[in-house]
């Protein structure tokens, strides 16, 4: 178990179209910010397989204070697996340290 860091994002990915749409989303959201003259979000992800064989994004953010709200506000957009992201916010709302993990496969 591998509890997410206030840096990064942790977003669940359930196929290969999901993670094309989150490849897409990823660069939409970084050219808008630029575009806007905003502060762009994030910086760079990096992929690997869940134990069931979906897919691990971990995404590193610019700013490690982001709120839990605005975390997964994120991981939404980013096309997170929306059940995942009702069960972190479950785990918050009932005081788990870390709401948001990861289950990795052995390497």
């Amino acid at each position: 178990m591998i509890p997410e860091p206030d840096n990064q994002l942790f977003i669940d990915l359930d196929g290969p179209v999901s993670v094309d749409e989150f490849c897409k989303r990823f660069a939409s959201i970084c050219s808008i910010s630029c575009c806007a003259g905003l502060r762009v979000p994030f910086t760079e992800y990096q992929t690997s397989k869940s134990r069931n064989g979906n897919t691990h994004v971990v995404v590193t953010l610019c700013n490690d204070r982001e709120t839990f709200a605005s975390k997964v506000a994120y991981r939404a957009i980013l096309g997170s697996d929306p059940y995942r992201e009702i069960h972190n916010i479950r785990r918050r709302i009932l005081g788990s340290p870390h709401p948001v993990v990861f289950f990795e496969r052995a390497k």
